[in-house]
């Protein structure tokens, strides 16, 4: 994979990285409602968007629409980090070549990756990715998958 898509996805990460993850889920939901009026906003990765409560509900609910996203787009992040299948083993490498390189350019190759593999909009994606780190980001890529098992695990019962 190259590293241009990654270098395009940082500087979202970078300004996502802060935000708690309610905020996150927040920008996850209106993200994708903003997507399904304009199909636009989906193309880049830190796209601005600002909160219609109008058009995306009230704002608890939009949280709760963010965490019900995740819940699906992370069980696809996490089969092409974590998995066993072997048509991902490339993108699984440069996943794990880019864990070492820090939590905000691990989030950057989550994003490009799922943007490239699943098709998933990169306004999308970049959340996803912080959402990721946040959530599972420890010390070792075993530790990690580890970590995000738990969670994929209980998701996918529920």
């Amino acid at each position: 994979m190259s590293n241009e898509p990654k270098e395009k996805a940082l500087p979202a990460i970078e300004s996502l990285k802060g935000k708690t993850e309610d905020q996150l889920y927040a920008q996850l939901g209106m993200r994708d409602k903003a997507i399904e009026k304009d199909p636009s906003k989906g193309e880049s990765y830190n796209p601005t968007v600002i909160f219609d409560g109008t058009t995306m509900g009230l704002k608890d609910d939009i949280v709760d629409f963010g965490k019900q996203l995740f819940k699906t787009y992370q069980l696809q992040a996490y089969n092409l980090a974590c998995g066993a299948d072997k048509s991902n083993d490339s993108d699984r490498k440069d996943l794990m070549n880019a864990f070492g390189l820090g939590d905000a350019t691990f989030a950057a190759a989550i994003a490009t990756v799922l943007v490239a593999q699943v098709g998933i909009a990169p306004a999308i994606a970049s959340v996803v990715g912080v959402l990721v780190i946040k959530l599972f980001f420890r010390p070792t890529y075993e530790q990690f998958c580890k970590a995000w098992s738990k969670s994929v695990k209980g998701a996918s019962t529920s």
